[in-house]
């Protein structure tokens, strides 16, 4: 956690205030200890209660607390628990943060990393956050090119008319991927690349054989 204490000469506006770094660092482990617990009041409690609030997701655009409030209680209360990496807050004067924090999260079995910002004011109600993005990272990791791994979580295993080439779909979200078994080994690449799809870490076999027509 980073906290230089500096002065703007241009403004003359305190840059990382020690009193109000304090604050905000005994601040938001409340946050972070609600997020991981589910619990939706606290949550909801410390976003601006305002349409002019937004958080921003990896999946999800919210513009006002009356959807921030209803995605908070929607979401599953299921596998939320995440390391922090690093978390660092810059504050400019007494009533205006960041908060920025890279994370860590484990989801089907895998590690995943990510980041999330926060724009925090100082309101008459008390800190509040006015604005928040979570965006997940691509994994670096690339799809294996070989037939051996089509023993993965397949959705379904295609047989060409000719029944010489045999296509097996490796569905990932929303991408897929086909591995063509001729004996030159090729792959295609139907749709991606996908962040975080490491196809050579499940070994089940591909459960369902149809043919085309």
């Amino acid at each position: 956690m980073r906290a230089a204490h500096e002065e703007d000469v241009l403004t003359a506006m305190v840059i990382n205030g020690p009193g109000t770094i304090a604050e905000l660092r005994e601040l938001y482990p409340r946050y972070e200890q609600a997020l991981i617990s589910n619990d939706v009041e606290t949550l909801l409690r410390m976003f601006w209660a305002s349409p002019y609030v937004a958080r921003f997701g990896p999946a999800e655009s919210l513009y006002g607390i009356s959807e921030i409030e209803a995605f908070r209680k929607g979401r599953s209360p299921s596998n939320l628990a995440r390391t922090i990496k690093r978390l660092d807050i810059v504050a400019f004067g007494k009533d205006f943060a960041s908060i920025t924090l890279a994370f860590e999260r484990e989801i089907d079995g895998r590690v995943t990393r990510g980041r999330q910002s926060q724009t925090w004011a100082r309101l008459p109600e008390g800190w509040r956050i006015v604005f928040a993005h979570v965006s997940l990272l691509p994994c670096n990791r690339t799809p294996p090119l070989h037939l051996s791994w089509c023993n993965l979580r397949c959705s379904s295993l295609i047989q060409s008319p000719s029944s010489q080439t045999q296509f097996c779909l490796a569905s990932r979200s929303t991408f897929s991927y086909a591995f063509s078994n001729s004996s030159s080994k090729s792959i295609q690449l139907l749709f991606g690349p996908s962040p975080c799809r490491d196809l050579s870490g499940c070994k089940r076999p591909c459960s369902r054989i149809k043919k085309t027509t």
